[in-house]
């Protein structure tokens, strides 16, 4: 991405600043977590430190709605020096969206080609996936989903 680009978008609402800081940190989190630990501790570890915010008083006012995440976290895969696959990306959009108090929803689904299976995951915030053609549930047949409020013993 062009610096002039980097400089506008760095010059915007101090909540956009934020989200991108925010949208960093759980990305770098997401990646480490599930290469060292896998995704039954990555998740739970999620659910916990959401579990622990909702607990917590309300901090800094959030705006912008789960757009202005969506939109962060993909400015900075964007940005990032490595491909970040669909797994650690909605991880981590699943680990925002759930700290900011919105009840999303991380499904995985497959699809079979010729070549073999693909697999694919996606965040889905009150049934329609974000970040995602419209179409995701037609292309990858969908398996379970995760939402943000279960129980860490309900996940595998």
């Amino acid at each position: 991405m062009p610096v002039h680009k980097i400089r506008r978008l760095l010059a915007g609402r101090r909540y956009h600043v934020l989200h991108l800081c925010q949208a960093t940190l759980a990305l770098i989190y997401a990646s480490a977590s599930l290469r060292l630990f896998g995704y039954g501790s990555t998740l739970r570890h999620i659910q916990a430190s959401c579990r622990l915010r909702q607990a917590m008083p309300a901090g800094l006012s959030y705006h912008g709605g789960a757009p202005t995440l969506v939109r962060a976290v993909h400015i900075v895969m964007r940005l990032a020096p490595q491909s970040i696959t669909c797994l650690p990306r909605s991880c981590a959009l699943f680990w925002l969206l759930a700290w900011h108090g919105f009840n999303p929803r991380i499904c995985f689904g497959v699809q079979i080609r010729e070549h073999g299976i693909e697999a694919h995951a996606w965040v889905e915030l009150d049934g329609v996936a974000l970040g995602e053609p419209a179409d995701v549930r037609d292309l990858f047949r969908p398996l379970r989903g995760t939402d943000c409020r279960r129980s860490s013993s309900a996940v595998a």
